[in-house]
């Protein structure tokens, strides 16, 4: 429900139930009659079927679909109410295949997503706020973990984007890798918790063995990415992210906390 009506989504298949799902996007201002706004997907594309949409602001509506074909998840984006779409943007690495997807507002800034992961057959519950970390902004993660298992880069991971450029931190069982700079430092992650502390001032980043914010004398540096944060962001994406996000690599860790501030420079 927005203020000046209603949104809606209906999902249209072929005969087989299989083939050319698409969606149509419709509105209405006493949900009594309803007008065709957009043909949101094509027959063609077969990408109808599981879907949310949520207005995000005034005009601003944000639909996700779970992908047919069981290999990821598309989200679109809408910045007059419907009327036209962006191209569909793969978020598979952030939510897997998510089934039954749900957008919930907790807050203002703050959203919460839930929906089936196809591949572990649980619901699974993503959060999501407002990053502020932009070009000209410096973020500082504070994070805490212990890390049992990790098969690959991006099996257990931090990604940091700010929108222009972004870097994937991969946390294994005795090392933490870097997956865009290549960079790589020998730790003890299993044995027990181990708090970190990453620091993305400009172009650079730099990885600390420290239990808080503050970084004290005789903590260790254990990765400098001295003009390292270059690589860029995938479709200027704007996030920081953690848990898994690889379709190869799987992971077992238990995150303790995370938290995170971003400073003006």
């Amino acid at each position: 429900m927005a203020k000046d009506g209603l949104y809606g989504m209906s999902a249209g298949f072929a005969p087989d139930a299989l083939t050319q799902a698409h969606n149509l996007f419709w509105f209405s201002r006493d949900g009594r009659d309803w007008e065709l706004r957009s043909v949101h997907t094509r027959p063609e594309e077969n990408r109808g079927d599981e879907v949310d949409l949520f207005q995000t602001s005034p005009g601003a509506i944000t639909v996700l679909h779970r992908d047919r074909r069981h290999k990821t998840a598309w989200r679109y984006r809408s910045g007059d109410a419907g009327r036209t779409w962006s191209k569909a943007e793969d978020i598979g690495d952030q939510v897997e295949i998510l089934q039954r997807p749900f957008i919930t507002r907790l807050t203002p800034k703050t959203l919460l997503l839930s929906g089936r992961d196809r591949k572990r057959r649980l619901v699974m519950v993503y959060v999501s706020r407002d990053w502020e970390f932009r070009p000209g902004r410096s973020a500082e993660i504070n994070l805490r973990l212990k890390v049992a298992a990790c098969s690959a880069p991006g099996g257990c991971l931090l990604r940091v984007a700010d929108g222009a450029h972004e870097e994937v931190f991969t946390f294994f069982p005795d090392r933490i890798f870097t997956n865009r700079s290549r960079r790589m430092h020998k730790i003890d992650l299993a044995s027990g918790f181990v708090g970190l502390v990453i620091r993305v001032p400009g172009h650079n980043f730099r990885v600390w063995a420290s239990g808080d914010f503050t970084v004290r004398s005789g903590e260790r540096m254990l990765i400098d990415g001295q003009g390292l944060f270059t690589a860029p962001a995938y479709q200027g994406r704007h996030t920081i992210d953690f848990g898994s996000g690889s379709s190869a690599g799987t992971g077992d860790a238990h995150w303790k906390w995370l938290r995170y501030r971003i400073r003006v420079e």
